[in-house]
């Protein structure tokens, strides 16, 4: 169902299902973000407050999708902020959620935590940090990309799509 956009018939079965699992729980929560609803979001609320934490990350990190998809992001950040360990994935939702709402600051700071934490940065991420030096609007903000480029894994870097972004930037 959730391949063929009818998410809201996922959401119908999991109303039926006695005791989920988490891989149950994660199609919900997958459904609901691809709902993105006010009523989706009640689901996942209702939902996580019966989960633990001790869940495996793929359905934490669904969860947190799930919240940020259907527009609560501060919920999301409040759990996110209870979680002990923390993944790239996380982080990416978390990243995403803040770029959409425009929270630079937010980005720049979970990225701060991300380098902290020895946690390996993806081009993902590395393409949402610049984005958002693009848009502080930076005077130094070229200065910022080309020192970026020199702190950004050659993995990264090398990837066409990565220097096509930062040439597009620098210009």
């Amino acid at each position: 169902y959730i391949k063929n956009n009818q998410a809201d018939k996922v959401v119908d079965l999991f109303k039926r299902i006695k005791n989920p699992d988490e891989i149950i729980i994660i199609l919900l929560f997958n459904a609901c973000a691809q709902l993105g609803t006010e009523e989706a979001l009640n689901s996942i609320k209702q939902v996580s407050s019966k989960i633990v934490q001790s869940f495996q990350s793929r359905l934490l990190t669904s969860l947190l999708d799930g919240l940020v998809k259907c527009g609560d992001i501060t919920y999301a950040k409040n759990l996110f902020n209870t979680f002990k360990n923390k993944t790239v994935s996380m982080y990416k939702v978390m990243i995403n959620g803040f770029l959409k709402e425009n929270n630079c600051l937010k980005v720049l700071s979970l990225f701060n935590q991300i380098k902290m934490n020895n946690i390996e940065i993806d081009h993902i991420i590395w393409t949402c940090i610049i984005k958002c030096l693009s848009e502080i609007g930076d005077g130094d903000f070229s200065q910022s990309i080309v020192i970026l480029k020199y702190i950004m894994p050659s993995s990264i870097c090398g990837l066409i799509q990565m220097e096509f972004f930062l040439i597009f930037f620098v210009l």
